[in-house]
């Protein structure tokens, strides 16, 4: 288990390396003997860990900063600092996710997704305010250039759906033209 701290003016009674060095050891121990399994703390922004919490740490892991004079131990916000630690251990780890394969979407859905995407520009006023933009063909190659699979495209369609039923219209009604 490793701690994260800005190092301040503290006593050390833990081994503190920095990220890049904890890179390689969190990647190594998500590879091996310990089941995929490591643990990162993180504290508070204001605080950071207290002692209590850090003598659960095997080691700590410092994220080095640039000393400005004046500023005590700069650190990072909490959100940036799990963001760099969390690319970190996955960095040049040749870890993947497994990733159920998506169902493409549907020529038929893609069709009545552009249909009230047509709709909902006409209902808008937006055909009328920037008719340029307002073609079949482009708003067709949109919708494709998006690469949806078929579960997004089927969300896409009941979230324009939504917003036709706000404007008052029936959304069961639009279907593909051809």
């Amino acid at each position: 288990m490793a701690g994260t701290t800005a190092v301040g003016p503290r006593r050390r009674e833990h081994p503190v390396i920095t990220l890049a060095e904890a890179g390689v050891h969190l990647r190594g121990d998500l590879l091996s003997g310990h089941q995929g399994r490591v643990a990162l703390l993180f504290g508070s922004e204001k605080t950071g860990l207290s002692n209590e919490e850090l003598s659960h740490c095997n080691w700590l892991v410092t994220i080095p900063m640039h000393q400005t004079p004046g500023v005590r131990h700069p650190s990072m916000n909490l959100g940036q600092a799990v963001a760099v630690c969390l690319y970190e251990m996955v960095r040049e780890s040749g870890l993947s996710l497994p990733q159920e394969p998506l169902e493409p979407a549907l020529a038929g859905d893609l069709e009545r997704l552009t249909a009230l995407l047509n709709q909902i520009m006409e209902e808008s006023g937006y055909a009328r305010r920037h008719p340029a933009n307002f073609d079949q063909i482009r708003i067709r190659r949109l919708i494709r250039s998006m690469a949806l699979d078929r579960s997004h495209t089927l969300a896409w369609t009941g979230i324009l759906r939504q917003i036709l039923w706000k404007f008052g219209n029936d959304p069961q009604a639009v279907e593909p033209s051809d």
